[in-house]
């Protein structure tokens, strides 16, 4: 809301994540958004965080926009290197250096390998520099974390670690799962977890696609990666695809793109 508010008074990205935003700009709504852009850049991180950069300034600042970078570079990286550990190594470097998000987000590491119980870990973040708004990324994302370090690679472990950290739970069981669930594919995830989801796209807003199955959305998404890998030259070949129609002309990248740098607000 504040993003269209701010378009409205001809205020663009990136300075519409940060015109009078201050409550919301460091919010968990800007990196649960990450995992599309790895999905659709398989094999293409920096793509991946380029995009996510892009999507987060529309509403949200610096360490919430480094946050969702991390996360698209890591899902699209999880393709090919199945260790949480070393996805995190790879790609912590785009949380702002010397922010409340980076130190917490190490510290969170640097507590499991100390062998600390989960509420230990978890108290500790919060004695450190917790944020007592429950929707801010700054301590969310640590909890992501956590969920992920304490779970290894139990879906359900992951998700019962992220939960009892507290907080954005929506949004931390979300995160984690979703990059634990892309390493262990469909197909492992447990029956008791997956069968009770079925297979029904359930959305919270007014939306309808022509086909309501998370089927066809992961289908589709699949399609939009393929179509992108071929349009933006990115390096990777995906191979055994079958023929997709090609994405609209108004989906072409332009040729020349403008960018304003806005000094001071």
């Amino acid at each position: 809301g504040i993003f269209r508010r701010n378009w409205r008074l001809g205020i663009h990205p990136p300075m519409s994540g940060r015109f009078t935003n201050q409550f919301w700009e460091t919010g968990e709504g800007c990196p649960i958004r990450a995992e599309i852009w790895g999905y659709v850049f398989p094999g293409a991180p920096d793509l991946a965080a380029a995009y996510a950069a892009m999507d987060g300034a529309l509403d949200h600042t610096e360490q919430s926009i480094g946050a969702e970078k991390m996360l698209a570079a890591m899902s699209s990286m999880a393709f090919f290197v199945p260790d949480v550990r070393r996805l995190a190594a790879m790609f912590i470097h785009y949380l702002p250096e010397g922010t409340p998000i980076a130190r917490l987000t190490r510290a969170a590491f640097q507590a499991y390998d100390e062998g600390l119980s989960l509420r230990d870990a978890r108290d500790r973040l919060m004695a450190l520099e917790g944020n007592p708004e429950a929707c801010d990324a700054q301590i969310n994302i640590p909890f992501t974390f956590l969920g992920l370090l304490y779970g290894g690679n139990d879906l359900e472990k992951v998700m019962l670690s992220a939960l009892a950290c507290g907080y954005d739970t929506d949004c931390t069981l979300a995160s984690a799962a979703a990059l634990v669930g892309q390493i262990l594919g469909a197909r492992r995830i447990p029956a008791h977890l997956k069968d009770p989801v079925g297979d029904e796209l359930v959305m919270g807003i007014q939306y309808r696609r022509p086909e309501m199955s998370l089927t066809a959305l992961a289908r589709d998404t699949a399609r939009v990666g393929v179509l992108l890998s071929e349009q933006l030259r990115t390096g990777v070949e995906i191979t055994s695809a079958p023929q997709f129609a090609p994405l609209p002309p108004e989906a072409a990248i332009p040729e020349t793109r403008l960018t304003v740098e806005y000094q001071g607000l």
